[in-house]
This record gives C-alpha cells, sequence and structure tokens, in this order.
C-alpha cells in the first residue's frame, strides 16, 4: 500500500517498483487531475483542518487498511496525511516505512 499525495513523484516510484508487488493500492489526496495512477486508487482529503472530517477519514483509512491488508505501508509524503495514516494505523501492527520528498525534507 502507498499512502501518497497526487504529484510526479508518486507516478515516477510507481513506474520504479512497477512488477515487483502481487498487488498495490495508492490511497492518495487526488488534488491533481492531470495525474493517471496505474493501480487500483482509493482518494481521501489530507488537510486536517475540520476535526470532524479528520475523524471519518481515519475511520475510513482503518476500514481502507484493515480491508486491503497491507504486508506494508509506504508513506510516500510526510505532510498533513501522515499524521491522519498514523492515527489510523495506530493499533493495526502493520509496519511503515517513510521517505521525504521535495519540500519534505
Amino acid at each position: 500500500m502507498i499512502f501518497s499525495p497526487a504529484s510526479v513523484h508518486l507516478v515516477n516510484y510507481l513506474q520504479l517498483i512497477d512488477g515487483y508487488f502481487d498487488s498495490i493500492l495508492v490511497i492518495t489526496d487526488g488534488q491533481n487531475p492531470s495525474i493517471s495512477l496505474p493501480y487500483p486508487t482509493e482518494k481521501i482529503n489530507f488537510s486536517i483542518k475540520n476535526p470532524l472530517r479528520n475523524r471519518r477519514q481515519i475511520l475510513h483509512l482503518k476500514k481502507t487498511i484493515t480491508n486491503f491488508q497491507p504486508d506494508l505501508i509506504h508513506l510516500h509524503n510526510i505532510g498533513t496525511g501522515a499524521y491522519l495514516l498514523e492515527k489510523a494505523v495506530r493499533d493495526l501492527n502493520v509496519p511503515k516505512v517513510a521517505t521525504a520528498w521535495g519540500s519534505d525534507v
């Protein structure tokens, strides 16, 4: 499972890992309509400005992760979405790896 904003970095990364995994689910903010992703995609809002929406997003993420049962979650951007993801997987015992790109550093 890859958790990342829709960006050229995500597209390049997906091209790099293509063929190495049995299945990939991309969770993205979907805010870039010019980006077309070659894998199944779940879109959520990464904003943390609205506490009520945050709670719904965390529950939605938890359900999505539980249903997909990933072996690993790659957090492909350390932004506000990382906070939502961490809250969602806190008790799911799924390993995570994070990489910082561009302005994340």
